[in-house]
């Protein structure tokens, strides 16, 4: 399951990356509703999308989760993937909570973070 926001979902961005893995035979879902800061709703919309494309792949879960573009979709995308495999909501796993293994996530920064991550030093 990729994991975006609309906007990179309606620029474009994704087209190379569903092309090349419809090339190899994936057909993943995307969800691209994160906000910026994710929220507890918005991790638990992702959530029903995970168990959505479960129960049309006939209970064949995806079992990596991409998060694609800047940090809150990457933030959102761990959630998932924690949630996926240990259940509960976002707010049972607060610190001082160790944050339990999930899916494996894969993370596709779009933006180059902080500033220094794109100066000469860097």
């Amino acid at each position: 399951m990729i994991v975006t926001d609309s906007f990179i979902a309606q620029s474009g961005m994704m087209a190379p990356v569903s092309a090349a893995l419809a090339a190899h035979g994936f057909a993943p879902t995307i969800f691209s509703d994160c906000v910026p800061d994710p929220t507890t709703a918005s991790v638990a919309a992702g959530l029903a999308a995970w168990r959505e494309a479960a129960a049309a792949a006939g209970g064949e879960a995806p079992d990596v989760i991409v998060g694609f573009g800047g940090g809150s979709s990457i933030d959102t995308a761990k959630a998932i993937a924690m949630l996926a495999v240990a259940g509960g909501a976002v707010a049972d796993y607060k610190m001082p909570a160790a944050a339990p293994r999930g899916l494996p996530v894969v993370a596709v920064p779009t933006t180059a973070g902080a500033r220094v991550a794109g100066s000469e030093p860097a």
